[in-house]
């Protein structure tokens, strides 16, 4: 695994993906590969789940990370433990996983270990638009509008769901005809070109 540099974590291809459900976690340390293993380099992992939240780095205290959560109304759960992420584009990344899943990787991986979520993915940041990122049970919107405006994740199963969202957020923010970049989900990208002639 490659160090973590750069501005843009999320996007490395070098990473361990660890899926979190309301349920608990698919995660096996046994699944991993050899080169994450043998490895002294640090380790990636994303977390792909809707209990997160980002906090400005500025304001940003280590010692009170749980407590975004719980401002956020997504408190840790009692088998759940909060992981921060390093600086992304201004930005620090606060996480609920899964206790089980944390206490394998940092027993296997020690110090090695940091943690991102693709809700610090910074693609198309240079320009106005709504990034949809779809996960298997998590949507991640960024709204770029002179600037982030929404950074948000949801729990989602269904292009509708993702479809009344977008909506929403449109409605809102007076969008427009501002680009909707869809990623990770064509079912979903099909069914919103039907009510909106801007999606990529």
């Amino acid at each position: 695994m490659r160090p973590v540099t750069g501005s843009n974590p999320a996007q490395s291809s070098n990473y361990v993906s660890i899926q979190l459900t309301l349920g608990g976690h698919y995660f096996s340390i046994a699944s991993l590969p050899a080169e994450a293993c043998n490895s002294s380099e640090t380790l990636l992992c994303i977390v792909d789940t809707p209990r997160v939240t980002l906090i400005p780095a500025e304001i940003f205290e280590p010692t009170i990370a749980c407590e975004y959560l719980a401002l956020n109304g997504i408190a840790c759960r009692k088998d759940e433990e909060c992981v921060y992420s390093e600086e992304c584009d201004g930005m620090v990344a606060v996480m609920a996983i899964a206790t089980t899943a944390l206490n394998d990787l940092r027993s296997k991986f020690g110090s090695r270990i940091c943690f991102s979520t693709p809700l610090l993915d910074t693609t198309h940041k240079e320009e106005n638009g709504l990034i949809v990122s779809c996960g298997k049970n998590t949507t991640y919107f960024r709204l770029y509008n002179d600037g982030l405006r929404i950074a948000e994740a949801i729990e989602s199963s269904s292009p509708n769901e993702i479809l009344y969202y977008i909506a929403r957020i449109s409605e809102i923010n007076e969008l427009g005809d501002i680009p909707i970049y869809i990623i990770g989900n064509e079912e979903a990208k099909k069914t919103i070109k039907k009510y909106y002639k801007t999606v990529i």
